[in-house]
């Protein structure tokens, strides 16, 4: 999935994506869904840094985005402020794919003199000087997943591997997870410490481990601010309700592919996996984060329309929401709505 996803020269998203949105993608992210999810992450932003005593009076306030596809989330989110709410703000993007830095700079030039670009997270926050406001949409389902299955006969779980074969192409080999391994890994990822022992045999998991990572290369270079995560996911409990096949899937032309299929086409098509926000929960308090607040995506955008409503509470420098005909695709608590989930973290 790594290679598949990230390698230089044929990786899908370091060389071959072609857009985000439209009949030309391979997927839709909410960003493209409705204006209003851009209007409810302006909101939280001013309303973040005005309960922060920190990042109230901050000149400039800094706000990170990571992994900002082609940028129309950016656009929106900027084109909500007035001119002089911008030019109090730094609006940072941290992007490693050559082809979607493109189009951010292309999507984004009317807002140029405002954004500032980055490789990595350290970057990003030494140039915040370690105090600032980060989010990311559909950010985390497209890290590297580490795919597992059930072996009911041995009660173990078996690591699921790939070897290839000149004739055949690629094919799945399964290698137990040591004792060892299970000790080492479960108290950080839900999965391995849940009782497993009733599934059925050839049950399918996936656990984030490279955002694990991720995340801690980065926690310590932040000493102030609050982290907001929007993806496709549940907590635990939730997750894999009635899907026994897990959740690892590809996108290729708006289609949606299962099983032996998310091994074709390499590098030529999305791959993806749920997001286990008990496991964020987790990896977050081990970082130093506290967590504040866990939501699906409808109520995260009634809340934040609710706030710019309200007499007297509402900001001057956000947009009216969109109308309801517009948002109703992710304020649906019966789809988008209910399959994205918003989680808020703050470092203080």
């Amino acid at each position: 999935m790594q290679l598949a996803l990230y390698h230089p020269d044929f990786g899908y998203y370091a060389s071959n994506i072609q857009a985000v949105g439209g009949q030309r993608s391979d997927f839709t992210t909410a960003a493209e869904l409705s204006p209003l999810l851009a209007q409810s992450i302006s909101a939280w932003i001013l309303r973040e840094r005005d309960s922060s005593p920190l990042l109230k009076n901050a000149r400039p306030l800094h706000v990170i985005e990571v992994g900002c596809g082609d940028g129309s989330l950016a656009h929106d989110i900027l084109r909500t402020w007035s001119w002089w709410k911008r030019r109090r703000i730094r609006y940072h993007l941290v992007e490693t794919s050559a082809p979607l830095l493109q189009r951010q700079q292309q999507k984004l030039q009317a807002f140029r003199k405002h954004c500032y670009w980055h490789q990595d997270m350290p970057s990003a926050l030494s140039s915040a000087s370690g105090h600032a406001l980060i989010f990311s949409n559909e950010l985390i389902d497209a890290f590297p997943a580490t795919a597992i299955r059930w072996h009911a006969a041995n009660q173990q779980w078996q690591e699921i591997h790939l070897r290839f074969d000149p004739e055949s192409g690629l094919r799945e080999v399964f290698v137990p997870l040591s004792h060892d391994q299970i000790k080492r890994l479960a108290p950080h990822f839900s999965i391995l410490n849940s009782n497993s022992k009733n599934l059925p045999d050839g049950t399918r998991r996936e656990f984030h481990r490279s955002a694990r990572d991720w995340m801690q290369s980065w926690s310590d270079s932040l000493q102030h601010g609050s982290i907001l995560t929007i993806d496709y996911g549940a907590a635990i409990d939730h997750l894999y309700h009635r899907r026994p096949e897990g959740s690892l899937r590809a996108y290729y032309r708006h289609q949606c592919l299962r099983g032996a299929a998310i091994y074709q086409r390499f590098g030529k098509q999305d791959l993806t996996a749920d997001v286990n926000f008990t496991d964020l929960e987790i990896w977050g308090e081990h970082c130093g984060f506290k967590n504040i607040r866990l939501e699906s995506l409808h109520h995260f955008t009634q809340r934040h329309q609710l706030q710019n409503k309200i007499p007297g509470k509402a900001h001057s420098d956000v947009t009216a929401p969109a109308p309801p005909s517009h948002a109703h695709s992710i304020q649906d608590p019966d789809g988008s709505g209910s399959a994205f989930q918003v989680l808020l973290q703050h470092k203080i």
